[in-house]
């Protein structure tokens, strides 16, 4: 498994065979979402098509 910072703003995008390999958060790093957000944890978005 190889770590990867994402970054507010940041997409990953899954495709393929990749679609089923294991991922997850770790970790969430204080203060770092956006102000305008007015959250203390993530945002996360998920899009799936069948």
């Amino acid at each position: 498994m190889q770590p990867l910072l994402l970054e507010s703003g940041d997409a990953f995008v899954f495709g393929g065979a990749a679609r089923l390999r294991y991922h997850g958060v770790s970790r969430i790093i204080p203060g770092t979402a956006p102000a305008e957000l007015g959250i203390d944890g993530r945002f996360n978005l998920t899009f799936r098509k069948y």
